[in-house]
């Protein structure tokens, strides 16, 4: 029999990676990357999620912490920082000014926060959002803004000072400004769609939180692949180090619907092996913890071999199909003139089979002989054995059990390959070192024998 495999690369089941988070111990780390930002006056919204209790207040001795920067020292008005500052509330600065805002975002507790700019509106093009609230919206004076690209970092400013202390956690950039209910409905959830307009994206989801992540390096951006490089991190341990995260959760599903033929069964997507005509769901999980969601709209050909024996002749059941019979004594060599669908034996004592191909499927029936069934399939086995025919390497699909065994004979009945202690629901068995032909398969478990018949091609 032949089953076919739905091959979704897209949509392969994945380890699913906790939702994480980076802490930023306030002395010397960072991320870089090659990531250019938006230039001159465009339109612009960043994102993140930020969690701290340092003092950003320079009247009791603290220091601004950034959240991101990207442009250059120097001239004013020529970098863009989102930072932690006065009355430890969010503030934007472009290098010689800046406007910021009166939440306090430093009480150890997680926040959205977000800050746009849209130079459309002339009079307030400035405004910054905590937890989905304006928080303030204004104007920079003194300086005209005009942001070079390059240097993006996280967690640090241009200029190599005034490193953020604390958790920070799924950082975008856009070239739109996003309107308040945008960002709104955004704000607890992860993409598993990238929309339009987002042009860099650090989920920071990497290594396990307060493990050792010594080789957990690199924050992957989802957009253009502009990796961030982490810098001067411990990595293990509870600061410095991958954390766990916001709690936010990944947002929507993707579905597909697929039309399939196959022959005698079909392996869906997610493993299930289907053997019976029908419309089915496969749900899997994608590395952002995405339902993508497969309907197959399934058609099984099933190919009748069974063979009705008389005193003198062997006949396929199956009408109106191409016919192909053969010699089990004879490692499964074509009968001489054995291509219609009633057989004459040629030794009445022998032992035949008939390859049927019948609306693009093909399947090969158990050993005849003219008194009787040589070897006999079980109807109910619950072996699944796919693909099959196969050219060497097959799965073999089985209940779980400790103290099974898997058997392996030719048409003969001479044993080429036992397998025992079967400990997981599918084994791997490679027979292309095996001549062609056709061999069968017996499970041995519980006391019970199944057999199933596998052409090697």
């Amino acid at each position: 029999m032949k089953s076919k495999l739905l091959a979704l690369l897209c949509l392969s089941v994945l380890h699913l990676p906790a939702q994480n988070a980076l802490n930023f111990d306030g002395v010397d780390d960072y991320i870089s990357s090659s990531f250019t930002g938006i230039s001159g006056t465009s339109a612009r919204t960043v994102e993140a999620w930020v969690r701290t209790t340092a003092n950003t207040v320079p009247a009791n001795g603290g220091k601004q912490k950034v959240i991101l920067d990207w442009g250059a020292a120097s001239p004013l008005g020529s970098r863009f920082t989102f930072n932690v500052l006065f009355n430890g509330a969010i503030r934007v600065e472009v290098g010689g000014n800046g406007l910021s805002g009166n939440i306090d975002v430093t009480d150890g507790q997680w926040h959205h926060v977000a800050a746009v700019y849209d130079p459309s509106s002339s009079a307030n093009p400035i405004k910054l959002y905590v937890d989905g609230v304006l928080d303030v919206s204004g104007n920079f004076t003194g300086v005209t803004m005009n942001t070079l690209t390059g240097n993006f970092a996280i967690g640090r400013r241009v200029d190599g000072v005034n490193t953020f202390e604390g958790d920070i956690d799924e950082v975008k950039v856009w070239n739109v400004a996003r309107s308040l209910a945008s960002i709104v409905a955004d704000t607890g959830t992860e993409y598993c769609t990238l929309p339009a307009g987002l042009v860099a994206y650090y989920r920071l989801n990497e290594g396990t939180a307060g493990g050792n992540n010594s080789g957990v390096t690199s924050a992957t951006e989802d957009i253009s692949a502009a990796n961030g490089t982490l810098n001067n991190f411990s990595l293990n341990g509870n600061s410095s180090n991958w954390v766990a995260g916001s709690g936010i959760i990944a947002k929507g599903a993707n579905f597909i619907s697929v039309t399939e033929n196959a022959c005698n069964d079909y392996k869906g997507p997610s493993g299930v092996i289907y053997d019976s005509s029908g419309t089915y769901l496969d749900t899997l999980q994608n590395l952002y913890g995405c339902d993508s969601v497969i309907e197959t709209i399934l058609t099984i050909q099933h190919v009748n071999v069974d063979v009705t024996t008389t005193s003198n002749t062997l006949k396929a059941d199956r009408n109106n199909a191409t016919y192909r019979w053969m010699d089990c004594n004879d490692n499964y060599k074509l009968v001489a003139g054995g291509t219609n669908q009633t057989l004459t034996p040629p030794d009445p004592n022998g032992s035949y089979a008939v390859s049927v191909s019948y609306s693009g499927c093909t399947d090969t029936s158990a050993c005849y002989s003219l008194d009787g069934v040589s070897l006999l399939e079980n109807e109910l086995s619950p072996l699944r054995l796919y693909p099959n025919p196969t050219s060497g390497k097959l799965q073999v699909s089985h209940p779980a059990h400790g103290k099974g065994q898997i058997l392996i004979f030719t048409a003969t009945g001479q044993m080429v390959l036992q397998i025992n202690d079967l400990d997981s629901q599918e084994t791997e068995i490679n027979l292309s070192f095996k001549p062609k032909g056709v061999y069968f398969i017996k499970l041995q478990i519980d006391g019970k024998s199944f057999l199933e018949r596998l052409v090697l091609e």
